[in-house]
């Protein structure tokens, strides 16, 4: 496999075409992320520069080096480790300095923090090389929203998460595009698309992994807007869940209204920022794929689409979205790994909160 080169301008710089590995981690509701190991041949060494972009064939995802280094072994091998994130994560370079608030589709308002925040901006915010595609007529729930200092990235991972839309920076050759897309139902429960299921089983599924958490779990939540002490105006947000079930959370707002926000608009911003803190428990399988009959990768299945995975040794069974995919190109062959459902937050993933 060789892998394209480019400049942060999209200009070709060269091939890579000696490859010790690469793990290619696609994911659902955030920026992907790649390593790559290299022998440090002249090469190389020229094309393993910062901000350079890594483009795999056939794929609409491209990589961003951030981060690498050279080092020689015991036997005076010497090779280059780099990683970063997909084009995608350009997006962590910005925050939302303004308020917005938002009263629109949960698309809609991905694409416009997007615009206002990296595209539509004075010329040193821009992110250069990036475009807005036209979009079609959104027919789903409108949301109140608002948002000020915030991450740009951050936030739309979080909006992808409330909302089940992913999102990408696409690679299109000389620029780039914002894109928000949901995967198919391809569940063993559906009838309407192919059904897909994995399975040690079904022998298109190894070295399989469940994991359940309720250690980041929130079902209610009290959000804090205006007001001191007794008078202070608390909005309280949740599923229904009692006893055992209820995991509580308290959101501070103190500083959410706008000038002439009426008193239930300004309720229904109160109730929408209760509802971003729900998270539900951390239910999820993965394992190491094998193309086997409907479950070429690509072909049948990709990230998003909401798939059957079982154990019928575990006794565990759960149809929800493929929300990551690890494809890992080494010398010794070639794997990929699925993620299907919701995976607990990494250190990694709590630091970038704060």
């Amino acid at each position: 496999m060789d892998l394209t080169v480019l400049n942060n301008s999209f200009e070709k710089q060269g091939i890579i075409d000696e490859i010790k590995s690469l793990v290619w981690h696609r994911k659902y509701n955030a920026a992907g992320v790649f390593q790559l190991t290299v022998p440090a041949s002249e090469n190389n060494l020229r094309l393993i520069q910062k901000q350079n972009i890594i483009h795999k064939p056939a794929a609409d995802e491209a990589g961003v080096i951030d981060t690498f280094n050279i080092k020689e072994d015991e036997n005076g091998v010497e090779t280059i480790e780099a990683s970063g994130y997909f084009l995608t994560g350009l997006l962590f370079r910005r925050i939302i300095p303004q308020q917005s608030t938002f009263y629109d589709t949960y698309r809609n308002i991905m694409h416009s923090l997007v615009k206002s925040n990296a595209v539509n901006v004075s010329a040193k915010r821009v992110i250069t090389g990036l475009r807005m595609p036209t979009l079609a007529a959104d027919t789903a729930a409108k949301q109140r929203l608002q948002v000020t200092g915030k991450n740009l990235l951050t936030y739309l991972e979080a909006l992808s998460a409330a909302s089940d839309i992913g999102f990408k920076i696409l690679y299109k050759r000389s620029y780039m595009e914002f894109y928000t897309y949901q995967g198919l139902d391809k569940s063993a429960g559906q009838s309407v698309n192919p059904r897909v299921v994995f399975s040690e089983e079904y022998d298109n599924l190894t070295a399989t992994e469940y994991a359940y958490s309720e250690a980041s779990k929130v079902t209610a939540a009290y959000v804090a807007g205006e007001g001191e002490g007794l008078d202070r105006t608390i909005v309280e947000v949740d599923d229904g869940s009692t006893g055992w079930d209820r995991f509580e959370s308290y959101v501070d707002e103190r500083s959410t209204r706008e000038e002439g926000t009426t008193d239930a608009q300004y309720l229904e911003l109160l109730e929408s920022k209760g509802w971003e803190v729900q998270t539900p428990a951390a239910e999820s399988f993965s394992g190491s794929t094998i193309d086997s009959g409907t479950t070429i990768y690509k072909k049948d299945w990709d990230l998003g689409d909401i798939v059957t995975v079982f154990s019928k040794r575990w006794n565990k069974k759960i149809s929800v979205r493929i929300t990551e995919i690890e494809e890992v190109d080494e010398e010794s062959g070639s794997k990929i790994v699925i993620y299907v459902g919701a995976t607990e937050p990494t250190i990694a993933d709590i630091l970038k909160e704060i």
